[in-house]
């Protein structure tokens, strides 16, 4: 019985711990609006696009017909979707500083967007403009960085009209920055945002893109028209990748959901055996004990004596069990940290929450052998004795 206390409060710890990460985890704010955004993906062959020209046309008509689709309100395109497609992770110099020692990491991550993007997306802009036709192939080259990548290479003072490269610091190997976005969880909701710097597709013309599209009221509903519109253009081209960005948000955190249900069946299954082997223990002690109950109420034992006796039998073995079963945990528990989000493993509610579930689970497994005790007829007993 003790043994079995215990495993149910090492496995309701881990369920405890578990559930308070995923409720955490789900309330993470990804850095744009999923909701209402179709996303898909679209690669040229170099083939029959070879030249930079011709990639910044196919996709300028493209956005153009998506744009005028009947329900549709915005368009973008960068080179990687987030929660789905990685990104390049790449080393930087900035102007006017020395060159970091090997052994500082100054990286971020790269990603090449166009001027509908962030407006689609939802990103915010904090501060200066966006991409616009502004940034022509011509023109001088440009870059926008996220918060994260201004507070960390910029604390305190604006980045605003700094020069960033990521080649030879050459004449015209230098991008300026002219504005900085909010966040996003690019990898995942369970992964802190990296430095994150955008430069425009009009200066980085690519033929791999991610295109998301804004569209009321259900973004799926678009999938037909835009295989259409692409084919219209291109009838070779495929398009893979098609799915609502609500979606890709569900699908992220699948794993923490899948492990907070699997080892909450088992918490269920502990906790159900504790309380049919407590209820099978009291039950057998109240019946064995029977006679004896019925001559202490017969020699004057009051019905709520005897029912203090059953419970606190009870009690002993479920408090043993649960200091066994905490303290089991406390172990047991440092292998889900690398799973916990937010949380941590010593939480007190989660200690709380368990300890009130397991004296709910006693409370409940007890009430009727202590309702039996207190209904012994001391009359019937002296009889048969």
């Amino acid at each position: 019985m003790v043994a079995e206390v215990a495993l149910a409060i090492v496995l309701l710890m881990g369920a405890g711990l578990l559930m308070r990460s995923f409720a955490q985890l789900s309330k993470v704010d990804p850095g744009f609006q999923p909701a209402g955004l179709l996303t898909f993906r679209l690669s040229l062959p170099r083939s029959a696009y070879a030249e930079g020209d011709q990639v910044r046309a196919f996709h300028d008509r493209l956005r153009e017909r998506l744009a005028g689709a009947p329900g549709v309100t915005s368009v973008g395109s960068m080179s990687g979707a987030p929660l789905r497609d990685g990104a390049s992770y790449l080393s930087f110099l900035i102007e006017g500083r020395p060159v970091p020692d090997a052994s500082v990491l100054q990286d971020v991550q790269r990603h090449t967007a166009d001027a509908g993007y962030f407006q689609t997306m939802g990103i915010p802009l904090k501060e200066g403009r966006l991409f616009s036709s502004q940034d022509a192939p011509e023109a001088v080259a440009t870059a926008l960085i996220s918060e994260t990548t201004a507070r960390r290479y910029w604390p305190g003072e604006s980045a605003l009209g700094a020069r960033i490269t990521f080649a030879a610091p050459t004449a015209d190997a230098w991008v300026t920055v002219v504005g900085v976005v909010g966040d996003i969880h690019h990898e995942g909701l369970d992964s802190e945002p990296y430095p994150q710097v955008y430069l425009p597709l009009s200066q980085n013309p690519r033929r791999s893109l991610a295109y998301v599209v804004r569209a009321r009221p259900d973004p799926a509903a678009l999938t037909p028209a835009v295989r259409a519109h692409v084919a219209a253009l291109d009838p070779t081209l495929p398009v893979f990748g098609v799915a609502a960005m609500s979606d890709l948000l569900t699908d992220s955190i699948a794993r923490p959901r899948f492990n907070f249900m699997l080892i909450v069946i088992f918490a269920f299954v502990a906790a159900t055996l504790a309380a049919v082997g407590l209820y099978g223990v009291m039950a057998q002690s109240v019946a064995e004990r029977s006679h004896e109950i019925g001559l202490r109420m017969a020699l004057g034992a009051e019905s709520a004596a005897m029912v203090r006796r059953v419970v606190g039998e009870a009690a002993r073995l479920t408090l043993l069990g649960g200091l066994i079963g905490l303290s089991a945990s406390l172990f047991v528990t440092r292998l889900l940290t690398s799973l916990l989000y937010g949380v941590s493993m010593l939480d007190p509610l989660t200690y709380a929450g368990v300890g009130l579930a397991m004296v709910l689970v006693a409370c409940g497994a007890t009430f009727v052998p202590a309702w039996r005790a207190s209904r012994v007829d001391p009359i019937e007993v002296l009889r048969y004795e």
